[in-house]
Order: C-alpha cells, then structure tokens, then sequence
C-alpha cells in the first residue's frame, strides 16, 4: 500500500495474495511523481529505506542507476514494506544538505501532574554523503542540537565511520554553516507536535519524526522507542520534566512486576 496523509491506494495485485503488488501500478505511480520512498513497516535508524526515482525512462533505486525490470525485480523481493509520496523539504533544510531529507525529532512525554504533553528534546539530523538519502545517525548523518526556546541548530555530532566522535559547526562534506540556522515556523511547530502528542493521551513517550515544508510540517513517522543518543548534546536527567516523567514510568513497571 502507499499511505499519504489519510490516503491509502492500493498496489496490490489481483487475488488475495498480500505479498504480491501490481508493478504496473507502482510504475505509473513513480513515473506521475518522479520520487517514492520504500520502507520497511518495523526496524530502526534508517535501515532498509529506499529512495525510488524516475526521469525520462531511466530508473534509479538510493541513486544506483537501473532499469525498470531491474528495479521491479529487486523490489519484488521486499516484504513488510510501505509506499510513501516523497514530500520536498523546505529550503533551509535543502540548503544543510540537498541530498537527503533532513528532520527533526521531538521526544514528547507526559507530565502526569499536569495531564497534558512536553517535549522532552529535541535535535536535527543532517544526511551525508555516507549516509545516502536518509539522515540517521547510525547511517552516517549528523545530530544536530537545537535550543528548544529559540529554534536556532547548534554544534553537529559526527559519528565517523573509524568509530570517532567529533563536533562540527560545518557539514563536513559541503562545507556550509550548520550552526546558527534557525528553524521556520518553530514556534507553530512545537505547538502542533504538543497537540498532535495529547491527542494520544494513551502512548505517553513518542518519538515524532518532523519534516518542515514551504507549506507547513508532515509528519514522517511517530516512534514508540525513541534514541536517547541526543544526550550527548543535553544529558535527559539535566530536564526536570523529563526526569520526572522516566522515574514515574520505572516506578509504574516495577508495581506492575510484583
């Protein structure tokens, strides 16, 4: 299935068969919007996302140029996996780096005292040129601080691939100035995240992968196991809130456990 906002169409083939897709389907598709995303509907860190493209009858599968029977037979191998629309960011985030969709990710938890959604951090990923099309840290991307009051990026970690960790303010492959960028509609953002959160009153700790827009935000995907890596930029017990909030969840598993 590909699933765009509240939108699902169906790309299955004729017959009850639900590992089967109609390719002629998906090749239409590809061909009327030029980019899709492919990833697997579980896993972590960016691991098995694919990057579709066509342009004038040439295929390319995370930029490996293909054919189309190619790129079909490889896909046909794929279980467990979702079509998405692929969503242009805004300028800022092209201008960090233009080969990969950059986005933010909003801890949020539930201040049980209050009843209602914080958020608990926050940071940017970067992609990279090690990290292909996506901006996972694990891949190779950067995880960028942000100062939650201001929206304004900071310092870049840089988990190189000899296992260093290192601090950027520049992308280390382009050169541009990361830190210092400020984030548009920061303000609009963080209230939409918070409402979206109390929404789900229910799943007190998400990780909502955010991508900012020319027209607003879409949310990419929500995580029921956020990282805590970002904590070498703000160590988690440094927030009240969110110390507060990791103590009542401990303190609820473990009346649970007796």
């Amino acid at each position: 299935y590909l699933i765009h906002d509240a939108e699902m169409i169906n790309l299955a083939g004729p017959g009850r068969d639900t590992k089967a897709y109609d390719s002629g389907k998906l090749l239409s598709l590809l061909d009327a919007s030029g980019k899709l995303i492919i990833k697997p509907l579980g896993g972590q860190g960016g691991k098995g996302v694919l990057r579709i493209e066509a342009a004038a009858g040439l295929y390319s599968i995370n930029n490996d140029r293909c054919d189309a029977g190619t790129m079909l037979r490889r896909l046909a191998n794929l279980e467990g996996h979702i079509v998405c629309r692929f969503e242009r960011q805004h300028h800022y985030a092209d201008e960090l780096y233009s080969a990969a969709t950059n986005t933010i990710r909003f801890v949020t938890m539930r201040d049980y005292s209050e009843h209602r959604a914080f958020i608990g951090a926050c940071f940017h990923r970067v992609g990279t040129l090690r990290s292909g099309p996506v901006d996972n840290l694990s891949k190779g991307g950067l995880l960028c601080a942000i100062d939650m009051k201001s929206g304004t990026i900071g310092r870049a970690l840089n988990w190189s691939a000899d296992n260093e960790v290192r601090f950027v303010e520049k992308h280390p492959d382009t050169g541009v100035l990361i830190s210092g960028t400020s984030i548009p509609t920061w303000d609009y953002v963080k209230s939409e995240v918070l409402r979206m959160a109390d929404s789900f009153a229910f799943l007190p700790y998400m990780g909502w992968d955010i991508l900012i827009t020319d027209s607003g935000f879409r949310v990419l995907e929500i995580n029921s196991l956020p990282t805590l890596l970002w904590q070498i930029h703000d160590p988690i017990c440094d927030n009240p809130r969110a110390r507060e909030f990791y103590q009542h969840m401990i303190s609820r598993k473990s009346r649970k456990a007796r």
